[in-house]
Protein backbone atom coordinates (compact mmCIF):
# COMPACT_ATOMS: atom_id res chain seq x y z
CA UNK A 1 0.00 0.00 0.00
CA UNK A 2 1.26 3.42 -1.22
CA UNK A 3 -1.38 5.30 0.74
CA UNK A 4 -5.02 5.93 2.24
CA UNK A 5 -7.28 8.61 2.60
CA UNK A 6 -10.29 8.23 5.14
CA UNK A 7 -13.19 10.74 4.96
CA UNK A 8 -16.81 10.83 6.16
CA UNK A 9 -19.88 12.45 4.76
CA UNK A 10 -21.75 14.63 7.34
CA UNK A 11 -24.79 16.74 7.49
CA UNK A 12 -22.78 20.01 9.53
CA UNK A 13 -19.63 21.26 9.88
CA UNK A 14 -19.71 20.53 13.81
CA UNK A 15 -16.25 18.75 13.22
CA UNK A 16 -15.33 15.94 15.15
CA UNK A 17 -13.45 15.62 18.18
CA UNK A 18 -10.07 13.62 17.72
CA UNK A 19 -10.83 10.01 19.93
CA UNK A 20 -14.57 10.23 19.30
CA UNK A 21 -16.53 7.16 18.88
CA UNK A 22 -19.98 8.64 17.91
CA UNK A 23 -19.69 9.54 14.30
CA UNK A 24 -23.01 11.04 12.65
CA UNK A 25 -21.83 10.06 8.99
CA UNK A 26 -24.66 9.99 6.59
CA UNK A 27 -24.59 8.64 2.72
CA UNK A 28 -23.16 11.08 0.69
CA UNK A 29 -26.01 11.74 -1.61
CA UNK A 30 -27.71 13.37 1.69
CA UNK A 31 -24.44 15.19 2.84
CA UNK A 32 -23.21 19.27 3.21
CA UNK A 33 -19.92 18.41 4.66
CA UNK A 34 -16.84 16.37 3.57
CA UNK A 35 -15.07 15.84 6.46
CA UNK A 36 -11.32 14.45 5.39
CA UNK A 37 -10.18 12.58 8.64
CA UNK A 38 -6.32 11.52 7.41
CA UNK A 39 -4.69 10.84 4.53
CA UNK A 40 -1.18 9.44 4.50
CA UNK A 41 1.29 7.95 1.90
CA UNK A 42 3.88 6.09 2.33
CA UNK A 43 7.63 7.94 2.43
CA UNK A 44 8.81 5.74 -0.40
CA UNK A 45 5.66 7.14 -2.49
CA UNK A 46 5.77 10.86 -1.48
CA UNK A 47 6.19 13.33 -4.33
CA UNK A 48 4.77 11.10 -6.65
CA UNK A 49 1.75 12.63 -6.53
CA UNK A 50 -0.30 9.68 -4.33
CA UNK A 51 -2.27 12.43 -2.29
CA UNK A 52 -3.61 14.24 -5.09
CA UNK A 53 -4.76 11.20 -6.21
CA UNK A 54 -6.41 10.22 -3.25
CA UNK A 55 -8.24 13.60 -3.21
CA UNK A 56 -9.01 13.78 -7.02
CA UNK A 57 -10.69 10.01 -6.60
CA UNK A 58 -12.40 11.62 -3.26
CA UNK A 59 -14.01 14.65 -5.39
CA UNK A 60 -14.93 12.62 -8.27
CA UNK A 61 -17.22 10.05 -5.70
CA UNK A 62 -18.76 13.51 -4.26
CA UNK A 63 -19.32 15.47 -7.64
CA UNK A 64 -23.02 16.00 -8.22
CA UNK A 65 -23.85 15.89 -4.64
CA UNK A 66 -25.13 18.33 -2.44
CA UNK A 67 -21.33 18.96 -0.54
CA UNK A 68 -20.51 22.47 -0.55
CA UNK A 69 -17.77 22.35 2.24
CA UNK A 70 -14.69 20.46 2.81
CA UNK A 71 -13.59 20.37 6.92
CA UNK A 72 -10.27 19.13 8.15
CA UNK A 73 -7.60 19.44 11.11
CA UNK A 74 -4.82 20.18 9.72
CA UNK A 75 -1.84 18.55 12.23
CA UNK A 76 2.03 17.34 12.07
CA UNK A 77 2.67 20.87 10.03
CA UNK A 78 0.65 19.72 7.00
CA UNK A 79 -1.15 23.44 6.56
CA UNK A 80 1.13 24.32 3.61
CA UNK A 81 0.14 21.26 1.85
CA UNK A 82 -3.67 22.41 2.68
CA UNK A 83 -3.30 25.45 1.43
CA UNK A 84 -2.09 24.27 -2.09
CA UNK A 85 -5.29 22.48 -2.33
CA UNK A 86 -7.20 25.81 -1.63
CA UNK A 87 -8.43 25.03 1.71
CA UNK A 88 -7.93 28.20 4.28
CA UNK A 89 -7.87 28.47 7.61
CA UNK A 90 -10.64 28.48 10.16
CA UNK A 91 -11.65 31.17 12.87
CA UNK A 92 -14.04 28.45 13.76
CA UNK A 93 -13.23 26.27 17.21
CA UNK A 94 -10.96 23.15 16.82
CA UNK A 95 -13.00 19.73 18.12
CA UNK A 96 -11.72 18.30 21.52
CA UNK A 97 -8.61 16.66 21.74
CA UNK A 98 -6.27 18.64 18.67
CA UNK A 99 -2.72 19.90 20.14
CA UNK A 100 -2.32 23.36 20.15
CA UNK A 101 -0.34 23.06 16.76
CA UNK A 102 -3.21 22.01 15.01
CA UNK A 103 -5.63 23.94 12.47
CA UNK A 104 -8.90 24.18 11.45
CA UNK A 105 -9.39 24.32 7.85
CA UNK A 106 -12.38 24.67 5.10
CA UNK A 107 -12.75 24.64 1.88
CA UNK A 108 -15.67 25.54 -0.28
Amino acid sequence: MVGYLIALSLMTNEGLDLNTSNVPTVPIREARVMYIHDIAVNPEARGLGVADHLLQRLEEAVRGSAISLWHLVSVQGSQGFWEKRGFEVSSDPLPNGYGAEAVLMLRR
